[in-house]
């Protein structure tokens, strides 16, 4: 918008007014939201890519060889699978470029014929991530380390015990005040050690 050239104050207080009698005559905003994005069909590829705009996007490898939709934002791009969000990128300006998530290939990681069991144990301590915060994650790490334990299992557990719920105090009846019973007494046991005594 250029800067208005005015003479004086006044002069620009005139033009301001015209500019609020404008503001007064627009309609309305819709009530509701509406969308800014292009819709678009692609299927994955074997790659668990999706083409758009001749840039690959990485989908979770689940979804190989079926339709996803990608609506095109302007900055971003959703992935859609039944209607749930699967996948987000920034939308990339240029062409044969790539993003890819690590995140979308965990299982394929996890099932890869010969993957030791260390690397294995990595992709389990990933995959906690998409659940749990990656802070939580990463101090269950380092507590699993400081204890000398290097089992994802261990990791796993850690976050259980930061995440779950505090227990809650239950109150049990006092069952053994409903029944009045005498107070244990030893006499008995008493007589039968006098009367080994005796028999000696």
């Amino acid at each position: 918008m250029p800067v208005p050239e005015v003479a004086g104050l006044a002069e620009l207080n005139e033009l301001l007014g015209c500019c609020i009698r404008e503001i007064e005559m627009l309609g309305p905003l819709p009530a509701s939201p509406f969308p800014t994005w292009e819709q678009s069909t692609h299927r994955v590829n074997q790659r668990a890519m999706i083409t758009v705009r001749r840039n690959h996007y990485s989908v979770p490898v689940r979804l190989v060889g079926r339709k996803v939709a990608a609506r095109v934002g302007a900055r971003e791009i959703e992935v859609l699978a039944n209607g749930d969000v699967v996948a987000r990128h920034p939308w990339l300006r240029g062409s044969q470029l790539r993003s890819v998530r690590l995140d979308h290939y965990l299982e394929l990681l996890k099932n890869k014929p010969g993957a030791s069991d260390a690397a294995r144990q990595i992709v389990d301590v990933l995959m906690l991530c998409r659940d749990h915060d990656p802070e939580i994650v990463e101090l269950a790490v380092r507590g699993a380390l400081a204890a000398g334990a290097i089992d994802g299992r261990a990791v796993a557990l850690l976050i259980d015990r930061k995440t779950r719920p505090p227990a809650v105090a239950i109150e049990l009846p006092d069952r053994l005040a409903q029944h009045q019973r005498p107070a244990p007494s030893l006499g008995e046991y008493n007589q039968l050690l006098d009367g080994e005594a005796v028999g000696q």
